[in-house]
């Protein structure tokens, strides 16, 4: 088995689970998912929904507020492209 060095409390528990109880284990981080079930309102949307909504709520005339410089990068992954990369985990 191969090992590997995973930062945070999930990858701690992981390295133990592997260290004492021999368990073959896979983790899957998860960040900056989107789908149909996303909340689009309300300050807690992610990205890909905050500018659909500002887009959508804008009249013809209004300026579009974009956060930050422009330097910053970002990936969104959608929840169907999670779900298959989650199978071959098993």
């Amino acid at each position: 088995m191969k090992t590997a060095v995973v930062c945070g409390a999930g990858g701690f528990i992981a390295g133990h689970l592997v260290k004492r109880f021999k368990m073959a284990v896979r983790i899957a981080r998860f960040q900056n998912c989107y789908g149909p079930e996303g909340t689009w309102q309300g300050g807690r949307e992610k990205a890909p929904a905050a500018i659909c909504r500002k887009i959508a709520q804008a009249r013809q005339s209004d300026e579009i507020e974009v956060w930050g410089d422009g330097s910053a990068v970002r990936s969104y992954t959608y929840i169907d492209d999670m779900l298959d990369g989650i199978y071959p985990l098993r």
